[in-house]
């Protein structure tokens, strides 16, 4: 369907004769936002790291169909940073402390797009912009130098500059307060109005994703247990680990 952005059935995440992730089926809707909740542990991370084929290298993947855009994937990792962007859990790493802000920026712009200096600047400006940081100068600044608020926007500004059409966030807001939180995630829904991406967010915190997200997959011990759209969810789910999570 034209709608769909990326399909995946059946996936399964083993390592040795464990089985970690059972069968998952997930879709992600055009310009929605689709979020993934569960229990610490449930493993969302890990189905994350399946996605864009970042497991470990003793763990193995199989999948029935994995599409985007309605075509055959063989390789997500072909897909990122142009066409999805991937917003890291731990995004105080993201950057190294060694090389000033602006240039790691450039570096990464100019990596995915053969364009000038002047260009890449420009683009780079226009996504400060979009996430509120236009008037902090980068040159010369350095990781340490920044609030972990400017970091985490920061960090959407470097996804965000590469127009990416799918943005997967992991944990967006696990190391921000519960201000910087609601800032956080006010804004990644203002991104997805604004510029029609979609977005895949995976968190633990329910009271974030409900103020945003139109479908719901509920996660334990590596199954998804419930989905459906977020307005057919509540306390009285017949799911205890979903009646768990609508209680809180």
């Amino acid at each position: 369907m034209n709608d769909i952005h990326l399909e995946v059935e059946q996936l399964t995440v083993t390592q040795s004769s464990r089985t970690y992730i059972h069968s998952v089926n997930l879709t992600l809707l055009k310009h929605e936002i689709t979020a993934l909740i569960g229990p610490s542990g449930s493993g969302k991370t890990l189905l994350t790291k399946a996605l864009l084929q970042q497991l470990p290298k003793t763990m193995r993947m199989s999948c029935n169909a994995l599409q985007y855009e309605g075509e055959v994937v063989t390789q997500m990792t072909s897909l990122l940073g142009k066409r999805i962007g991937y917003m890291n859990q731990d995004y105080m790493h993201s950057f190294n402390e060694h090389t000033p802000l602006d240039q790691q920026l450039l570096q990464l712009y100019r990596y995915h797009f053969p364009v000038s200096k002047t260009e890449a600047q420009q683009q780079i400006q226009k996504a400060l912009g979009w996430v509120g940081l236009e008037d902090l100068n980068l040159k010369k600044r350095y990781r340490f130098m920044l609030s972990g608020g400017q970091l985490q926007r920061l960090v959407i500004a470097s996804v965000m500059m590469l127009e990416p059409k799918l943005i997967i966030a992991d944990e967006p807001t696990a190391s921000l307060d519960v201000v910087n939180g609601a800032r956080m995630i006010k804004l990644l829904k203002h991104i997805v109005d604004e510029h029609g991406v979609t977005l895949f967010i995976i968190t633990h915190d329910l009271s974030h994703v409900s103020r945003i997200c139109d479908e719901l997959y509920v996660m334990d011990q590596g199954r998804i247990v419930a989905s459906g759209t977020f307005d057919t969810f509540d306390a009285q789910h017949p799911h205890p680990i979903v009646a768990q999570l609508f209680k809180q």
